[in-house]
């Protein structure tokens, strides 16, 4: 566990366990409490591709955001290397055992809650429901549960018209929208491949309502942002993809005449019969996982090597001054990808070497944000192969930045920089079965 100089507060700890997690007053969830200062935990969503569970929810109890007062002054001098932090347990939250849960669900926050739906159960062989090859059985549930962290428990919500494989799912105007990914097998045509639900005041209640199909059936999402009311989609295959709420269509960006980036609509699947990769008309999308958009409307998301980009508002010049996005670039929100900063080298804290990583990014407010890298070590007692996983442990390495308006162009990396602050860093592991996913992170209060 690193800690600052001074005035760091606490440091991260486990959540207690659900039992022991107190349920919050009505009076006290009525209690305006400024975004600022409200204390967040982070939810780690994770799934398990073996062993008893689907899926496991994990949560980690961080302190309220420190006032800036309390920060290190910026010519302060830190550590270089930050000292090796203690190796602490994570106990799960919520688990979704395979014979009664699907696998790959996706999680989804909508009013300080989360919304888990999704998915395809495991046949009985790899531990799912033993009904699975009755004839009236749909691998594909409809069921959706909602996860409630004041309680620590979870509630059944309204039910899709069908289940969705791979899916993906996003809010915008107080509805939640679900498309499904990739489908294959005898229950393609009789699945409903995007629709929305407007929950009511409770969040339990309310009926989705199907929307057209998107005009492909092999593509997988692997992650979203949502920005105005365009919602911009990164693909296993490489593809940069939007769909337009006000028009309803769908689009993707690819190289036009003149090796010019453009947008074009996407009418019908045979315009990427390629599922291998080998048409490559398309843009690589320019994050992956979920991006934070901010107050400010900085984008800010994992990029490829686990380090953090920042996408929009912020402009570096080679003066190493920066502007704000003028008001035409603004209206045209595909303009937001085509500036990108990274962070500043040395801020993420990288504690373990782990085997086929998946990262995470989640936003506490005021540009403090959590990075989650997550995956198994690879075997002490096997030569060094990167295919070689110890399936018993899997690590949480988390790091507390706060990122800086500030960004700088350095001539020899040949691109722009934004600054960061570390905070705090942790490891956490995790007793484990095979190997772990983590889905994605989310902030919720405490």
């Amino acid at each position: 566990m690193m800690e600052r100089q001074k005035g760091e507060g606490e440091k991260l700890s486990p959540s207690p366990s659900p039992s022991r997690k107190r349920a919050k007053t009505e009076e006290e969830s009525k209690q305006a409490v400024p975004a600022a200062a409200e204390a967040k935990s982070v939810y780690l969503f994770t799934c398990h591709l073996y062993g008893p569970n689907a899926h496991v929810l994990y949560v980690v109890d961080t302190p309220s955001l420190p006032h800036p007062s309390t920060f290190l002054a910026d010519d302060s001098q830190m550590e270089s290397t930050p000292p090796e932090p203690e190796e602490r347990p994570l106990d799960p939250l919520v688990e979704f055992p395979r014979a009664e849960y699907p696998m790959e669900m996706c999680a989804v926050e909508f009013d300080s809650k989360l919304y888990i739906l999704g998915g395809e159960f495991d046949p009985p062989d790899l531990g799912g429901p033993p009904q699975f090859h009755d004839d009236d059985f749909c691998p594909f549930p409809r069921d959706v549960h909602i996860f409630d962290p004041t309680c620590s428990s979870l509630k059944v919500g309204p039910k899709m018209n069908t289940g969705k494989f791979k899916p993906s799912a996003f809010v915008v105007d107080s509805m939640i929208y679900v498309v499904s990914g990739c489908l294959a097998g005898s229950y393609e045509d009789s699945l409903v491949r995007f629709e929305v639900l407007k929950p009511d005041a409770d969040g339990t209640g309310g009926t989705w309502t199907r929307l057209e199909d998107p005009p492909f059936k092999r593509t997988v999402f692997t992650g979203h942002v949502v920005i105005n009311r365009q919602v911009f989609f990164s693909t296993l295959n490489d593809e940069f993809l939007c769909f337009d709420l006000v028009s309803s269509k769908w689009w993707r960006k690819i190289w036009g005449e003149g090796h010019s980036p453009c947008w074009t609509k996407l009418l019908s699947e045979e315009e990427n019969p390629f599922w291998d990769g080998s048409w490559r008309g398309s843009i690589r999308p320019p994050f992956h996982g979920r991006p934070k958009l901010t107050e400010d409307g900085t984008l800010y998301s994992c990029y490829q090597d686990f380090s953090v980009a920042s996408f929009g508002q912020l402009v570096a010049n080679n003066d190493n001054s920066w502007r704000r996005r003028s008001q035409v670039e603004e209206e045209q929100e595909e303009k937001m990808f085509d500036t990108k900063n990274l962070l500043s080298p040395g801020v993420i804290q990288i504690h373990r070497e782990l085997v086929y990583a998946t990262v995470s990014l989640a936003h506490k407010g005021e540009r403090h944000f959590c990075h989650v890298l997550f995956g198994n070590p690879m075997k002490t007692t096997t030569p060094r192969n990167p295919y070689v996983q110890d399936p018993t442990r899997c690590y949480a390495n988390i790091t507390m930045f706060e990122a800086s308006e500030d960004t700088y162009y350095s001539e020899n990396k040949g691109c722009t920089f934004f600054s960061g602050k570390l905070l705090q860093s942790a490891l956490f592991v995790i007793t484990t079965e095979g190997h772990t996913v983590l889905s994605d992170a989310f902030t919720l209060p405490s």
